[in-house]
């Protein structure tokens, strides 16, 4: 008669091993379900995030179009003209009064709680005041036409009064300057005049406006320009010569040498 005892080592280890596997695929069938439900868990959460992320239902956008000026009235009565190819976004409920801006636009806002235009460059704050707000392709500028301007960037804060501009240069905002523009350049019937703005901001204009890419690289950045043009040609030209620059046009691009 054979005892657990009796049995040979290599009998007593095929016996443990066949329990253990026993075991093992016993563990496997309680625990997957378990599993299963977690994964599922898991998989819904992530989803609603995205969807929270990617569609919110309680976000109103608007989007001026190429070669349109969109005016929007906002709920508490304020305007914003945007300028074509840009978009504000902002909660319908605004009971923070506080938008988004992509591009450019020009705000008349009605006096009350602080009202907040937040870029990807910065800030802007205001209680009740007409102002324009440049953002874009790196470049932030803000131009106070009426009341009182607050400009934020990172750490830095720009104060701006009825005729004050201010922009960002070099990664810092610059101290306020006087501008002697009496409207928005932009919203003038298809014709563009500029005093004293960065070429850089003049090329975004008429990159938008003419959809053409102006390939600059033998141009100085740092230079600004004043005039006026009602189409890209006449533009460039005036542009051009005082720098001693030609350009061509390639179809929808625009070389300047």
């Amino acid at each position: 008669m054979n005892t657990p005892e009796m049995q040979s080592k290599e009998a007593s280890w095929n016996q443990l091993q066949a329990k253990l596997n026993q075991n093992k695929g016993e563990t496997l069938v309680r625990k997957m379900p378990w599993l299963i439900r977690r994964g599922w868990a898991v998989a819904a959460a992530v989803i609603a995030v995205v969807a929270v992320f990617f569609f919110n239902p309680d976000e109103q956008t608007r989007v001026a179009s190429k070669n349109d000026i969109e005016i929007v009235t906002l709920p508490d009565g304020s305007r914003v003209t945007l300028n074509e190819n840009s978009e504000i976004a902002y909660n319908p409920s605004w009971e923070n009064r506080v938008i988004e801006l992509k591009g450019e636009a020009f705000f008349e806002v009605k006096k009350g709680e602080r009202f907040t235009v937040k870029t990807t460059l910065g800030d802007v704050q205001v209680l009740g005041t007409s102002f324009n707000v440049f953002a874009e392709e790196g470049m932030f500028m803000v131009d106070c036409y009426t009341g009182k301007v607050e400009v934020n960037h990172e750490d830095e804060q720009v104060t701006l009064t009825k005729g004050l501009a201010t922009r960002m240069k070099e990664g810092s905002l610059m101290i306020p300057h006087a501008h002697s523009k009496s409207e928005i350049v932009w919203n003038k019937d298809g014709a563009f005049f500029y005093e004293n703005t960065p070429i850089l901001k003049v090329f975004a204009d008429f990159e938008r406006a003419f959809d053409v890419e102006i390939q600059s690289a033998d141009l100085n950045k740092n230079c600004t320009w004043n005039g006026e043009a009602a189409n890209i040609t006449e533009a460039m030209a005036i542009i051009c010569k005082p720098h001693g620059l030609n350009f061509s046009l390639q179809g929808s691009i625009v070389v300047v040498k």
